[in-house]
């Protein structure tokens, strides 16, 4: 692997380290975020949703003192038991002007007019409910029950009976309340979800509120007395701001991605100008020395480790060229020498049998004289 692909894989794994540590803290901080604002957001709809609760019931409560606390009711219904002013007045009255089931009991129990779907056994209503409306189960229905004693008109005169109303939680208001409260409604006392929503994960039964595919899902409970559990519904409401985070969220890894992209380039051609290019060239240069060229161009004008390595390289370039030198001469002066005898100081043997070989691989024509000369060692030459 050459120097460029490591740098450029070492700049590769920084900034791949680098996004991801930056991804990690962003996805982290994104899912606090949505994790705060579904907390929030489901915090909002259930209390709008108790809201609605609480308002209907207090309007429900409301309606009965009108007719509790009212004279005649007690002269004609209880005291006279005057049963075509109750039909008129009473029930069936009531229960076709606002939908209340009706009951009007005396003290002892005894029932002086019902509505046919009056949701508890005859004659039965919580002590509790003197106070105010209650929520009580019957059945699969969801009921809010109210209850006061039947007095005169300035409330002083007991006439020894309780006139009760009774109001079902049922579909028709939980359609209403959707449409204020923009979302879906539905009863899952039973454990059962609506088929459209059978997709949900099972751990919808355990969690207040959690997000799917787009949509906030919050539970609401209703809880009598003595802390029993007599309804809950799921509210489900689109959830948009998963979807914004996420677009958000993608043209953020989009310019993250085209960031670290400039990053990666910019590096490399940083590394390329500063650090690979004078590298080259001392490497051009040391192939140039070992081919024994030694006339070099170096970039030993840089002020860095880079320039100071060049400035001692092209010094030993040049001690290199002065040695080469010396060993040429040092090389011609030992071949001349060998080829010279050093005791008369002309050519030797060594020196003929050399020129020979030249002249015979040149194919030079020559001629080859031997002379004989007696006593040479006594002759001086100069």
């Amino acid at each position: 692997m050459t120097v460029k692909s490591k740098v450029v894989l070492l700049s590769v794994l920084i900034a791949s380290s680098l996004a991801v540590v930056f991804f990690l803290l962003l996805f982290q901080r994104v899912n606090a975020f949505l994790r705060e604002n579904a907390l929030q957001e489901a915090a909002r709809l259930r209390s709008a949703f108790q809201f609605l609760l609480a308002e209907e019931k207090e309007r429900f409560e409301n309606h009965l003192p009108d007719y509790s606390m009212w004279t005649e009711l007690g002269e004609r219904a209880v005291v006279e038991r005057d049963e075509d002013w109750i039909e008129e007045n009473l029930e069936p009255w009531v229960r076709e002007q606002f939908g209340y089931s009706v009951l009007l009991v005396t003290e002892s129990g005894e029932i002086i007019t019902s509505s046919p779907n009056w949701p508890l056994r005859s004659g039965e209503f919580p002590p509790s409910s003197l106070s105010g409306a209650v929520f009580l189960r019957s059945g699969e229905e969801l009921w809010m029950v109210v209850t006061a004693p039947v007095t005169n008109d300035e409330g002083d005169k007991e006439y020894g009976a309780f006139l009760s109303f009774a109001k079902p939680i049922d579909a028709e208001l939980l359609e209403a309340w959707s449409q204020i409260l923009g979302c879906d409604i539905v009863d899952v006392s039973s454990g059962v979800l609506p088929p459209e929503w059978s997709e949900l994960p099972s751990y919808w039964q355990h969690k207040s509120a959690f997000t799917k595919e787009g949509y906030l899902y919050v539970s609401f409970e209703v809880v009598g007395e003595p802390g029993e559990l007599l309804k809950k519904f799921l509210l489900r409401r689109r959830y948009e701001i998963p979807l914004q985070v996420s677009r958000w969220a993608g043209n953020v890894l989009l310019c993250l991605g085209v960031g670290f992209g400039l990053l990666l380039f910019l590096l490399n051609y940083v590394f390329e100008r500063v650090v690979l290019h004078p590298l080259r060239a001392l490497y051009r240069a040391s192939e140039q020395v070992a081919s024994g060229e030694y006339s070099l161009q170096l970039p030993v004008g840089r002020n860095d480790e880079i320039g100071l390595l060049s400035v001692h390289f092209a010094r030993m370039v040049e001690a290199l060229s002065e040695r080469e030198k010396e060993l040429q001469r040092e090389k011609k002066k030992a071949e001349r020498l060998a080829q010279i005898d050093p005791l008369v100081g002309i050519p030797n043997r060594r020196y003929l049998e050399d020129r020979l070989k030249e002249l015979i691989e040149d194919k030079v024509p020559f001629s080859l004289v031997f002379v004989d000369l007696d006593k040479f060692k006594k002759l001086t030459i100069f």
